[in-house]
């Protein structure tokens, strides 16, 4: 789309999200919130930042939960206002954002009714994002075919799970976990496609953030699987085909032994060079940092739909930190606050 179509189109949604992105919190803020003692210190300290009308005085004994919910409550209500004033295509890669939420709804709810845990509990800790009618039926299904069959064929996620092979296993941990990455794993490889679809300034920096996207997730499945007797063919299978990993070195990880073999295979990579040089134990943090500083960099071009995928996983990142910081205040752990990972405008 040339650039005068996309700005009569989408310039007033652009406007909106460059102006969230203008009041993220900033080096000054995060400085302020690590001084803070209790969680209502926090509160006020918020007062000054985009989230003052979600913490109003009236909160009462605020605790962690309840500042979860009101700061979910407030990306929600940011990311419904753009996607209620959406046209085409930004509508579809809105519902792509939250599709990625549906499966991790989906898969918590799997392991906490398996786990006996009450099905209207579970719901209720649902990701708002990813919330979608008769998620509370999950909870009937015994095996793979169940659940697509009771459950997610009238989801967006059923093109996701028709292309997996659907079997009769009994949905244990270890299943419902390959569940996720196959689930997943079609869910960014469509999302990838339809990006590069869009052309233009939003394919090149859409291809690199869910490139990132797709190692990470390749990283972390070949990491976790160590031990688990998975073959390497299902190790594959499950490893999204999208990424810089992809085609040369995806087989390689299927076939890891130990975390060196993994990283002598992703520190090969240009993009990767040095993500392990703090240990493997803070890979994710790594992998994080660089989303952030590429989704910051997004906003440097004009005329693309890739700022609305990145502002919504920077304020996705900016909620994690503060319950991180909640977290640690209650925990009379405030010396771990600065293991956070703040992103500055």
């Amino acid at each position: 789309m040339g650039d005068t179509f996309f700005n009569i189109q989408h310039g007033y949604l652009e406007g909106i999200v460059r102006g969230i992105k203008s009041h993220l919190l900033g080096a000054s803020e995060y400085a302020n919130l690590s001084q803070c003692e209790t969680l209502e210190d926090l509160r006020l300290s918020l007062q000054a930042t985009d989230y003052a009308p979600v913490l109003t005085a009236d909160i009462g004994n605020l605790d962690v939960r309840e500042l979860e919910d009101r700061l979910r409550t407030h990306l929600v209500d940011e990311f419904n206002e753009v996607k209620r004033n959406s046209s085409e295509p930004l509508t579809t890669l809105l519902n792509y954002i939250q599709h990625g939420h549906m499966i991790d709804n989906v898969v918590m709810l799997l392991l906490g009714t398996l786990s006996g845990k009450p099905v209207a509990e579970l719901v209720a800790k649902c990701h708002p994002l990813g919330r979608f009618p008769n998620m509370g039926t999950i909870g009937i299904a015994t095996n793979s075919s169940e659940l697509y069959e009771a459950v997610l064929i009238d989801t967006p996620l059923a093109p996701y799970f028709k292309e997996c092979s659907i079997t009769e296993e009994k949905l244990d941990e270890l299943n419902i976990e390959v569940i996720r990455c196959v689930l997943y794993k079609s869910y960014i490889e469509s999302f990838y496609d339809y990006c590069q679809g869009l052309g233009d300034t939003t394919a090149e920096i859409m291809a690199e953030l869910l490139k990132l996207e797709c190692d990470r997730r390749a990283m972390t499945i070949s990491l976790n699987s160590l031990g688990t007797g998975l073959s390497k063919d299902i190790k594959e299978s499950l490893l999204p085909a999208r990424g810089h990993l992809h085609p040369y070195y995806l087989p390689e990880l299927a076939k890891i032994d130990d975390v060196e073999q993994l990283k002598t295979i992703v520190e090969g990579l240009p993009e990767y060079k040095g993500i392990f040089d703090d240990g493997e134990e803070n890979l994710e943090d790594k992998l994080i940092q660089k989303e952030v500083h590429m989704c910051i960099d997004s906003f440097l071009h004009q005329f693309h739909y890739g700022i609305f995928y990145a502002i919504f996983k920077l304020k996705q990142q900016e909620v994690t930190n503060l319950i991180w910081i909640a977290e640690c205040i209650t925990q009379k752990s405030r010396h771990k606050i600065e293991t956070c990972i703040p992103h500055y405008p």
